[in-house]
């Protein structure tokens, strides 16, 4: 996956875990996205850093 599909997931995932926080902030979801979200950022981050200028 390239750096700009990483940076739109990571967007998407964020926004995703905003919304199920603001249904149930002790939901489940919110555990789930929090944790695919952190799994895409820390691809994001072991890309090397000409593709991730942001490293």
């Amino acid at each position: 996956m390239g750096t700009g599909e990483l940076r739109g997931k990571i967007e998407r995932l964020r926004k995703k875990m905003y919304t199920e926080y603001a249904k149930n902030p002790t939901g489940k979801e919110v555990l789930n996205v929090s944790q695919q979200l952190d799994r895409v950022l820390n691809e994001y981050r072991s890309l090397p850093k000409e593709a991730n200028p942001h490293h």
